[in-house]
């Protein structure tokens, strides 16, 4: 066979693997879609139901909450998700070797963020009620181990056995809070649904991934292998503690500063903004593996248009969203909710513009972990946190709920955009990135970069 004809054999090779892979991408994509859309449906209307039977200061109580014990997650997670993915989708690895040692040290660090969170809570707070619903709320902290499965599940763009998984359970607990509801019971019952969800799930994701690959979970105790995985990722772990502050400390500084009314208020507008931010992480979650496959080829040019391609999308998808909640919030939130909630259409008109940056920070987010710039991430998260404490203190007293969410989408635009102006190797990235903000504007373009992912 001549050079010429060995070529063009290798370049039909390339492209069935490439539309192979995109085969498995747009599979799991969907699956994920399947699995957002019923459930977005059911637990959005019940979640209105929830609302409105608690009331703002109730809902306030329950929120800030939820929001406190999230401010301690990224430690239970060792912020290992993205590099767990990286590292098991190359093909010299021992696949049970990472899952089984970051299983052990997710184990333990779930137990010890259980009992810094009571801790902290019996701090700050003299409330009897608000106590017990953080400590409730906490222990879902304990099933975070179990989600290494849905690493291994995405690191073969393999989501739908995790997708059933999770809508049996998600369905489950939307059916229970019905119950509740019906039932009227206490505002403690909602929290302990709320772990008792958490804890189905981690169980649920061991039994599934045992069937379908038992040979893969070795209770491995490599310290090599642990040291590797925490040299990597304890910037993705000061990068997920800023996150979490700049995504929950809103909630929490609004309940310490003005009330449980304005926490309710605030975090309905928020819960309706953040429900969007779906879309985003399945892209991202799905092709991740593709891309870092793309860079190991060498092919810079193809990696690259890909990459421009996901800004893309991420940010016509934002714009998308954005412009219509714009247009309708004041409907929607006089249509689902009693007048109390009334200043929750102000807030969400501002906090929704926040989804464009969430949406391209995802995408870059994928980007800087498969360039091992880990630690830019963290310095950008830390500034948004940062950014975003400072904001909410001079903001709240003055604008309440309103200027919460003005802070929150000035923080986040800081740490997913503007970041980036001030590291010269991330210059390229950044310029992306301003291009996907004037997709809109340049149809054309933005057809063709998209092309090159089909």
């Amino acid at each position: 066979m001549t050079g010429a004809k060995r070529s063009a054999a290798g370049s039909i090779l390339n492209r069935i693997r490439e539309r192979e892979g995109l085969r498995k991408l747009v599979e799991n994509v969907s699956w994920l879609f399947v699995e957002r859309l019923v459930l977005l449906g059911l637990n959005f209307a019940v979640s209105v139901w929830f609302i409105n039977y608690l009331g703002a200061a109730q809902y306030g109580k329950y929120a800030y909450a939820v929001s406190f014990a999230a401010l301690f997650g990224a430690l239970a997670s060792l912020g290992l998700d993205s590099i767990v993915v990286r590292d098991l989708a190359k093909s010299d690895v021992d696949p049970g070797e990472i899952l089984g040692t970051a299983f052990l040290m997710r184990l333990v660090s779930s137990l010890l963020t259980f009992f810094l969170i009571a801790a902290t809570i019996l701090l700050v707070s003299d409330d009897a009620t608000t106590r017990l619903l953080v400590v409730v709320v906490a222990a879902s902290v304990v099933a975070d181990p179990a989600q290494v499965v849905d690493l291994w599940f995405q690191s073969r763009i393999q989501s739908k056995y995790v997708v059933w998984l999770r809508t049996g359970v998600a369905v489950a607990s939307i059916l229970t809070k019905i119950a509740l509801l019906v039932l009227r019971m206490p505002l403690i019952a909602f929290a302990w649904l709320y772990t008792a969800h958490a804890l189905a799930l981690g169980l649920g994701f061991l039994v599934v991934f045992l069937r379908r690959k038992p040979g893969d979970l070795v209770l491995g105790r490599s310290v090599r292998r642990a040291r590797k995985l925490l040299g990597d990722s304890w910037p993705l772990i000061v990068a997920g503690l800023s996150v979490t502050v700049y995504m929950r400390i809103d909630r929490v500084m609004l309940g310490e500063m003005l009330g449980d009314h304005d926490v309710g208020t605030y975090s309905t507008a928020a819960t309706i903004s953040e429900v969007w931010n779906f879309f985003p992480v399945a892209i991202a979650s799905s092709l991740f593996p593709i891309v870092v496959r793309t860079k190991e080829s060498a092919d810079r040019q193809l990696y690259r248009k890909r990459m421009q391609a996901l800004y893309d999308v991420m940010a016509l998808y934002g714009y998308g969203v954005a412009l219509s909640m714009t247009v309708v919030g004041v409907w929607l939130i006089d249509l689902l909710f009693t007048r109390e909630f009334d200043e929750s259409a102000r807030i969400l008109q501002i906090h929704i513009w926040s989804l464009l940056f969430v949406a391209l920070g995802v995408a870059r987010t994928r980007y800087i972990v498969a360039e091992n710039r880990m630690r830019f991430s963290m310095m950008a998260t830390l500034t948004g946190g940062a950014l975003n404490v400072l904001l909410n203190w001079i903001l709240i007293p003055r604008f309440g709920g309103v200027g919460a969410a003005l802070a929150t989408l000035f923080s986040y635009s800081v740490a997913a955009y503007f970041s980036g102006l001030f590291v010269r190797d991330l210059w390229f990235t950044t310029g992306q990135m301003t291009r996907a903000l004037l997709a809109p504007f340049r149809p054309r373009a933005v057809w063709r970069e998209i092309r090159s992912i089909l």
